[in-house]
């Protein structure tokens, strides 16, 4: 039984690329990934933590290694790489969502609309 246990923790675990739409993100690493009724989507727990997440948002796992896990033997170092990404990721975003505001603000009805006056 403890054996029958053991095995399906190790499947959990493990990576199958045949149930993943796209290549893990590193993250995953740190947590334990639960395939989910709907393909290609998964549950996560914290290997450190255990602290559970229904379905796997990669920005809420990086959040929760840089922030929200308390576990001590959760390391520094990994806690400022995960912050990095963070960072980044949040900035990339900003970037992308000035581009398309700004696209917006040159846009005008003016431009689809011909003044009859």
């Amino acid at each position: 039984m403890a054996s029958q246990n053991l095995s399906s923790v190790t499947l959990m675990t493990s990576y199958d690329s045949s149930l993943m739409a796209s290549p893990p993100d590193p993250v995953w690493k740190h947590f334990v990934a639960t395939p989910l009724k709907s393909p290609g989507h998964f549950s996560a727990q914290c290997k450190y933590c255990a602290t559970q997440f229904n379905r796997r948002c990669l920005n809420e796992l990086v959040v929760h290694l840089t922030k929200e896990c308390e576990d001590e033997s959760l390391d520094n170092e990994t806690r400022s790489k995960y912050l990095e990404i963070a960072i980044q990721r949040q900035l990339s975003k900003e970037q992308a969502s000035s581009k398309n505001q700004s696209k917006k603000q040159k846009i005008s009805i003016n431009d689809y609309w011909e003044n009859e006056n």
